[in-house]
């Protein structure tokens, strides 16, 4: 065999060995590339406070919050911020101009403030962190779907804004949705009111957020059905200690009133004295 053969054979070995090499080199090179820009963003959590409504101590105390949600067993973080911004500062196609059609005929919940505000959340976490959704790894996502922010915006329709991470709103059932929302006052961004907020906030979190096992709690329809179920047995045994009638003065058995007792006694009697009414030894 000459040497212009053996190379023929060669080269097919030889290219499939470079094009192997180049593919490998590229998903390495994408690979890489993709856990340096995932790196780059930063889920920490944020406090900014423009409008300087919290002290030095309850930015200290938010910032231990979050140390300490940083330890459950479902991470969680507590983003406090505080802007002049209007609604027009942001886009108007993605963001959150529903704020402004929320109807409150049946009174304002946290549910419905989460569902109209719900962009507006996704582009504080995008300005704050710098992702975006296209190169976002699992453990970003996940991050990213954590953070709870409290935003305080004077210049929108409702000005004390608190926004539940998605853990929060699996969370948020509708007896908890009821109970924290008449906790919360949407328009009053003063001080105590910001605090109060942040504390009934943070509390939910840490309960029922940041835990194991999540769970939405109880809905009213459970409450309201083992509420008529409590009702109806507490009626029937109602019931039948009163028709059993164990300290009356006659003691009726299970099955007798006292009103069938007294009929039958009555009746009786009314028996005896006419089948005797005629025999003089009776009247002696």
């Amino acid at each position: 065999m000459s040497d212009r053969q053996i190379s023929n054979k060669l080269r097919p070995i030889e290219l499939f060995k470079v094009i192997f090499l180049v593919v490998f080199s590229l998903l390495a090179i994408m690979t890489v590339t993709h856990q340096a820009a995932a790196s780059q963003y930063n889920f920490q959590p944020v406090i900014d406070d423009q409008l300087n409504i919290l002290t030095a101590k309850q930015k200290q105390q938010i910032t231990a919050e979050n140390d300490r949600l940083a330890q459950k067993p479902r991470k969680q973080q507590i983003w406090f911020i505080s802007s002049a911004a209007k609604p027009s500062d942001f886009d108007k196609v993605n963001s959150p101009l529903d704020l402004e059609t929320i109807q409150e005929d049946g009174g304002l919940d946290l549910d419905m403030l989460q569902d109209a505000a719900g962009d507006l959340q996704d582009d504080f976490i995008k300005e704050y962190t710098g992702y975006s959704y296209n190169g976002l790894t699992d453990t970003d996502l996940t991050k990213a779907d954590s953070i709870t922010i409290i935003a305080v915006l004077p210049n929108f329709k409702y000005h004390v804004l608190p926004m539940l991470s998605a853990d929060g709103v699996n969370a948020n059932g509708g007896v908890r949705n009821f109970f924290l929302s008449k906790r919360l006052n949407f328009q009053d961004e003063g001080q105590e009111n910001v605090t109060h907020t942040v504390n009934v906030i943070s509390h939910f979190i840490n309960q029922d957020v940041a835990v194991k096992n999540l769970s939405a709690g109880p809905q009213f329809e459970e409450v309201v059905f083992w509420s008529i179920v409590l009702i109806v047995v507490i009626t029937i045994i109602y019931w039948l200690i009163k028709r059993h009638n164990y300290h009356g003065p006659k003691r009726t058995s299970f099955w007798d009133s006292d009103g069938d007792a007294k009929y039958d006694n009555g009746f009786l009697d009314g028996w005896y004295f006419g089948e005797n009414s005629g025999d003089d030894t009776f009247k002696h």
